[in-house]
């Protein structure tokens, strides 16, 4: 959400409101993750094998996402799985 919405200025006056939003908006980091397992499945769907690149250029990291510890984690679990023989 932008900074200026009218609800972002009156936010302070709806706790509840406010409560529900924060429950169900997702990190950066979260939304990058789910983007690469949805990415993995889809490949091993196909029975591919994927290169680092390959999975973060599907999955539309930017650079400044594609080196959060969280979401390298990611990345490094999805290539050790790739890398096992079915």
């Amino acid at each position: 959400m932008g900074d200026c919405t009218i609800l972002s200025i009156a936010l302070h006056k709806m706790p509840l409101t406010k409560a529900m939003i924060d429950t169900v908006t997702e990190t950066t980091e979260a939304y990058a993750i789910r983007r690469i397992h949805r990415v993995v499945e889809k490949l091993n769907q196909r029975n591919s094998k994927f290169k680092r690149w390959e999975l973060v250029r599907a999955a539309c990291l930017g650079k400044k996402i594609e080196f959060l510890p969280a979401v390298e984690a990611a990345l490094d679990d999805a290539l050790a799985s790739n890398a096992r023989p079915n």
